[in-house]
């Protein structure tokens, strides 16, 4: 993808596209050859009058939206961050050209973006000339909505913890709701917000009010799947509806844990680690909306010191945790799992169920259909099994640190939202912060004893790779680079027996070209198992300063000549050459059986540390 410009020209917009960009028309208007759904006609009837700037901020909104979709990222796998980053330049025909050409607008809109989606840049060329008819006999600028006038606007995406947060309102104030949904091409979706919003109607009736915004690309798949942008279309649907009724302010019901959403590990960087509701995304996009609805608007973030099983908690205390099992928590509902309504790997439904046993719902989810149950089956993809130990290992990382050590080793992450947290204080924030993750990861902690407790009977056996088998084998103490050298074993333990169950290797050369042959073809799989770890092969490297990798694997290959003796002489000096960051592999093929004591000659290495050896016959 390089870093080709993305230019999206959208409403009729005018520009001449350069021959090295990536370009793409965006319409929605029914006689302009449409590829973009936005059924602003049916959400301006239901508001009566939508003003030119909001109408503008909703088309915007909706075509980033779709720009996002339409451009691909970059495969998983890729580990330098610009690889998910692009550039995107939008050429809009807008309403309020006055109000959206000015420098500052621009500025705001660009800083939200950039920072929401982790994308390398946004611009805008606005241009005038946008006009569309009255959707209705009431589209009038006196016409004025009072029915939304004493509503709480709530997003509503179907999960948990939106759901949680409504039903927080309904139960504990006279409020009224309203729930204001994104609607895309994913009809699952859809249904799960309408039976939950239905549900909520029948226990609060009179206090429900369900608006429906649809928008999505029309005529072609999408080709990325992350959404970073959604929450900018999903706030800005949800400020039109605010403002439109005369109000100031919208709520977001996310907790702290998902919506700080610390790295798990180092290669989760810029995009890779979404901002959906992130401080700081929420106070761009407030100081947005306050420049285009009212200077004075408020977006609300109730739950953000609050855990995941803080809020389940919330709800079952609520009496509402009957509804639970139909709030869609799953990041994969555009796949196709049969009967289930979760897919049971993502990180979403990871969180769910830990959640939900720390909260004691652990009954009720296990209602849930989940196409895999990470319990007590084994968890055959690698992503999967990636995705929950890296969520295991920093639950217990977060139970086990204290508040110095906190500082130390999240200080960037913090210190990015130190101002968006409505703490007083730096050292304020660092302990609220401090505090919610580790209630975070003793809940976790909480929910494994649990799980084991039901799940783990001792007199069957455990199924290999299940979070049963994960726990027992304490998977998640171990450093992701011994992680690695376990898989790389496990992979020559199996295949350099059958490569010489003939013939013997020539000589140590033979013998790493046959190694090097069956790593380099499971190399996409174990960067997909550990795509925090680098490793390479190398039996003489001209510069070691150069080395980079996190794992080096070295052979010794004993027969004739090659004693136990010379080949430990050789691997003393392999730990001097490389960089004392690097874990050294030490592969040693014995086909004679010329080490006597295995386990005295691993133990005169390993004892030294930053190296594992292998012994291979």
């Amino acid at each position: 993808m390089g870093n080709r410009i993305h230019h999206l020209l959208c409403n009729g917009a005018d520009f001449v596209v350069p021959r090295n960009a990536k370009s793409l028309r965006l319409d929605y208007r029914a006689d302009k050859q449409p590829n973009v759904r936005i059924e602003l006609p049916a959400f301006v009837e239901q508001l009566l009058h939508v003003p030119p700037r909001l109408l503008d901020l909703l088309e915007i909104a909706a075509y980033v939206y779709c720009a996002d979709r339409w451009s691909h990222r970059g495969g998983k796998s890729a580990v330098e961050y610009h690889a998910w980053s692009r550039d995107f330049f939008f050429h809009i025909k807008i309403r309020d050209f006055d109000f959206w050409s000015q420098p500052q607008i621009t500025q705001k809109l660009t800083e939200t973006l950039s920072f929401l989606s982790g994308d390398r840049s946004f611009d805008f060329d606005f241009q005038p000339g946008h006009v569309t008819p009255p959707t209705s006999l009431f589209d009038l600028q006196q016409v004025s909505v009072t029915d939304l006038s004493n509503s709480r606007i709530v997003l509503f995406s179907g999960g948990l913890d939106s759901l949680a947060g409504a039903y927080n309102i309904l139960s504990h104030t006279s409020d009224h709701v309203c729930l204001v949904s994104h609607r895309s091409s994913q009809p699952q979706v859809g249904r799960t917000q309408d039976q939950l919003a239905y549900s909520l109607h029948s226990r609060f009736p009179g206090r429900v009010q369900h608006y429906k915004f649809y928008c999505n690309l029309t005529g072609q798949r999408a080709a990325e799947e992350t959404q970073r942008t959604r929450m900018f279309l999903y706030s800005a649907i949800a400020t039109a509806i605010a403002a439109t009724a005369g109000g100031k302010e919208i709520t977001i019901f996310e907790n702290g844990i998902t919506s700080f959403n610390f790295p798990k590990r180092q290669d989760l960087l810029n995009a890779r680690a979404t901002r959906t509701t992130h401080p700081k995304t929420i106070s761009v996009l407030q100081n947005l909306f306050r420049a285009t609805a009212s200077d004075d608007f408020l977006i609300d973030t109730p739950f953000i010191w609050k855990t995941k099983a803080d809020v389940i908690s919330e709800l079952v205390a609520a009496n509402g945790s009957t509804l639970a099992p139909s709030a869609v928590s799953c990041s994969r509902t555009f796949l196709s799992i049969a009967g289930a309504s979760h897919c049971g790997e993502c990180s979403q439904c990871i969180d769910r169920r830990f959640a939900s046993y720390a909260a004691r719902m652990d009954e009720l989810d296990d209602s849930v259909p989940y196409a895999m149950d990470f319990i007590n089956s084994r968890i055959s993809n690698d992503e999967a099994r990636t995705t929950l130990i890296d969520y295991i290992r920093q639950a217990h990382e977060f139970a086990t640190w204290n508040v110095g050590y906190f500082a130390t080793q999240l200080f960037a992450p913090i210190f990015e939202m130190v101002d968006h947290v409505g703490a007083a204080t730096e050292e304020e924030a660092y302990n609220r912060v401090a505090e919610l993750c580790r209630r975070h990861g003793k809940q976790v902690m909480n929910a494994i004893a649990k799980m084991r407790e039901k799940h783990d009977r001792l007199e069957e056996k455990v199924t290999k790779g299940s979070l049963l088998a994960l726990i027992a084998e304490r998977e998640y103490l171990k450093p992701p680079v011994l992680r690695l050298v376990q898989a790389v074993c496990d992979r020559l333990s199996i295949a350099i027996p059958l490569a010489f169950q003939t013939n013997p290797p020539k000589d140590e050369p033979d013998l790493n070209d046959k190694i090097s042959a069956i790593l380099n073809s499971d190399r996409d799989k174990f960067a997909r198992e550990h795509p925090a770890v680098r490793f390479g092969l190398a039996t003489a490297i001209p510069d070691h300063s150069a080395v980079q990798d996190d794992l080096m694997i070295e052979t010794k290959y004993l027969r004739g000549s090659t004693t136990p003796s010379r080949a430990s002489d050789g691997m003393a000096a392999d730990l001097i050459k490389y960089p004392p960051a690097a874990h050294i592999l030490f592969v040693v093929y014995d086909p004679g059986r010329a080490i006597s004591d295995d386990q005295t000659f691993r133990n005169a290495f390993e004892e030294k540390g930053r190296c594992t050896v292998f012994i291979i016959r």
